[in-house]
């Protein structure tokens, strides 16, 4: 069995950013507004880094979930 969920701090920022571009990079929807993978990092840098704020972010595992 994986670890146990932890709230998300500053320090992972880079690991969700990475799943999470990962996850949604292949959606049709997300590619509509989002063709360049870039540009969609970019947006979910943005939005994760504003969530990390507050503690209410979980993250398991090696970033299996989020």
């Amino acid at each position: 069995m994986g670890s146990a969920p932890r709230t998300a701090d500053a320090s992972d920022l880079d690991g969700l950013t990475t799943t999470l571009s990962a996850a949604f990079e292949g959606d049709p929807v997300w590619r509509w507004v989002f063709p360049d993978v870039d540009g969609l990092r970019v947006f979910w840098r943005f939005f994760i880094g504003n969530c990390l704020r507050f503690p209410c972010t979980q993250v398991g595992g090696d970033y299996a979930a989020a």
